[in-house]
């Protein structure tokens, strides 16, 4: 039924799935008791089949395949090893060898922007506790765009904020848009800051707290003009900082900005990495009127409901911007991590950011990924190919990481000896794979565009770094399956009571003239304070780690009484598969009116409670007749 909301087949008729409160998961709700049995039972169907089938069958298969003469067996395994050595090293430098060639010199970054296009993009960015960083980020961003286009959108678990950054981004220019929203969580910063917007403005860029956009930004407006299919635009990301884990971060986002640009050229790009990423407004707002409000993660479920929507991201690495990774591998210890964060700027670890947040959401996503593998249109034969080509990958890295702790329990209780004797030489094997790997695209990178050239204590550094974060690939995988899964429902229909609170978090901004006070907002009508989220999966206590996710977002000045009609029609309407383009959906179509499913339980409790005495309306009529 999701998937019918996301993307209908042509000549059928959408679900209005988004305006139910609990149908971000049709089938068990918010029920975490119910969810964790079947979760788990998944969980132990899956361990029983890869350990009886997967894992013993591919160790009967090795032995027939070997030949019984030992000397055989060595040779055999020198090729084998030789095989894919040379095989995953093609795979890894084909960026570089296929055209357009990757990365671009300094001669194609060349680009003059067009100040009519510049004029037409806003820009949302979410902070918390931004009070030093802010300047940089808003002085950076006012050398391409109109100050009243910019909205900063402050948001912490605090009634008040949290430090003085309404008065640095008013130091900056008055005329920049700053907003407060008593809740951390990003998500919710986004869309209130995406509400504010003037009117004029047709494309949104989102930029973090922390992220400076470099002297020569290409923001090319070719790249939506030329195809009506893309819906976004991924930048390079660079990493400041002088420490070894630092620029070993900084080359992993060099790498990971030209895979990603090679993926979106041959097809598209997974996602817009939430540090900065440009898009098409009206797209925007309606993936973000669906979104699931998870407590992190916001641009990659951005992205995968671009993708279900058959829309593209394309790719931009004429420029560059540059923010901050987290200096340490590990989170401190004893008194050194009081205060720590564990995301943004000052970000306390690699470990924090990694296994315990940026890797917990790609299982939970398989389910769509699925349906996109079979369903999604790339708009010619062979970049479907290609974009199959990228998701069979994905599931391999998925599925390798949740089967890694499988496999070494399963050959130390089988076979520990003459199994466990080649652990060191695989990763001997590896590091050699992953040193030679990087000196190949360093020489490249010295050829193309020397700016990108790592260190050479960076390029050694580089393979076991990789090893680290490959622990939390199946750190954070596995948190996804046994915890983050069962206990934290995706919540579809919470943009929605965020959007019937947006007149309230713009009439509450502290006036910091008279020392800052928050207008009081007035509870809904069941009663709870809008600004609250209704499950605690979404707000959460600790500040430390659910405010720093926060972040700006701007609100729509002149029709603000619009947002939450605009949430409840975005949310609940798709482009048409065959309204422009070959085999997909246009962005920015009119979308037509959806029927409604049958009212949910909750809903018609509400519904029961407005009939007996009119005792305060539910959520649906206070929508319905906001949106008349």
């Amino acid at each position: 039924r999701i998937h019918a909301a996301l993307a209908k087949p042509p000549g059928m008729t959408n679900v209005n799935v988004f305006n139910l409160p609990d149908m971000g998961n049709p089938i068990l709700g918010e029920a975490s008791v119910k969810r964790a049995v079947l979760q788990y039972a998944c969980v132990s169907a899956f361990i029983w089949f890869a350990w009886s089938h997967l894992l013993a069958r591919r160790a009967f298969d090795w032995a027939v395949v070997l030949p019984p003469n030992l000397v055989d067996v060595a040779i055999f395994k020198y090729w084998l090893e030789t095989a894919l050595f040379a095989g995953g090293l093609v795979l890894t430098l084909a960026p570089f060898l296929f055209s357009p060639r990757l990365p671009p010199t300094p001669a194609e970054c060349a680009h003059d922007n067009d100040p009519d296009f510049l004029a037409r993009i806003g820009v949302v960015i979410p902070c918390h506790k931004s009070e030093a960083e802010i300047g940089g980020v808003l002085s950076q961003a006012l050398k391409y765009f109109k100050p009243e286009h910019i909205v900063v959108a402050d948001n912490a678990n605090e009634s008040l904020p949290p430090d003085r950054t309404q008065a640095a981004v008013r130091d900056i220019h008055p005329a920049i848009r700053y907003l407060f929203i008593p809740q951390g969580h990003k998500t919710r910063a986004l869309l209130h800051g995406t509400f504010a917007l003037p009117p004029a403005v047709e494309y949104v860029l989102h930029l973090d707290d922390d992220t400076l956009l470099s002297d020569t930004m290409v923001f090319d407006e070719a790249h939506f003009l030329q195809d009506q299919a893309v819906a976004g635009v991924t930048f390079g990301i660079r990493m400041a900082g002088e420490s070894l884990v630092s620029r070993c971060v900084d080359w992993e986002f060099i790498l990971f900005s030209i895979y990603r640009t090679f993926r979106a050229q041959r097809a598209t790009a997974f996602f817009c990495h939430g540090i900065v990423g440009l898009w098409r407004r009206d797209s925007w707002t309606r993936h973000l009127c669906a979104h699931p409000a998870m407590p992190y993660g916001e641009d990659a479920w951005i992205g995968c409901d671009a993708i279900t929507c058959h829309e593209r991201i394309a790719g931009e690495l004429r420029c560059w911007v540059s923010t901050y990774a987290p200096n340490r591998l590990m989170p401190p210890l004893g008194c050194c991590a009081k205060g720590a964060r564990e995301q943004g700027y000052g970000a306390s670890s690699i470990w924090k950011q990694r296994a315990n947040r940026w890797y917990t959401n790609a299982p939970r996503r398989l389910g769509f990924r699925l349906s996109q593998l079979l369903h999604y249109r790339a708009g010619s034969l062979v970049r479907g190919i290609w974009f199959r080509v990228f998701m069979v990958l994905h599931f391999q890295s998925v599925l390798s990481y949740l089967l890694v702790p499988l496999a070494f329990v399963y050959t130390a209780a089988t076979r520990p000896l003459d199994r466990l004797v080649f652990a060191p030489r695989w990763i001997a094997v590896f590091v050699a794979y992953r040193l030679t790997h990087t000196v190949a695209v360093a020489v490249i990178a010295r050829v193309r565009n020397p700016v990108l050239m790592p260190r050479l204590s960076t390029a050694l550094a580089f393979p076991f770094y990789l090893l680290f974060l490959d622990l939390c690939f199946v750190w954070g995988h596995w948190r996804s399956i046994l915890w983050y899964t069962p206990f934290w429902p995706l919540q579809r229909g919470m943009p929605q009571q965020w959007a019937a609170a947006h007149e309230q978090v713009v009439a509450a901004v502290p006036d910091i003239e008279s020392g800052g006070s928050l207008a009081p907002v007035p509870p809904s009508s069941d009663g709870e304070v809008p600004f609250k989220a209704k499950n605690a999966a979404v707000a959460e206590s600790d500040e430390d780690d659910m405010s720093s996710q926060s972040s700006s977002a701007p609100s729509f000045a002149d029709s603000s009484p619009l947002a939450a009609q605009a949430c409840r029609v975005l949310s609940t309407t798709r482009p048409s598969a065959d309204s422009v383009g070959p085999g997909r959906g246009q962005s920015d179509a009119g979308a037509s009116e959806q029927p409604a499913l049958p009212e949910s339980k909750s809903q018609g409790k509400m519904n029961a409670k407005n009939k007996r005495g009119g005792q305060g309306k539910g959520y649906t009529q206070v929508m319905t007749e906001e949106a008349a």
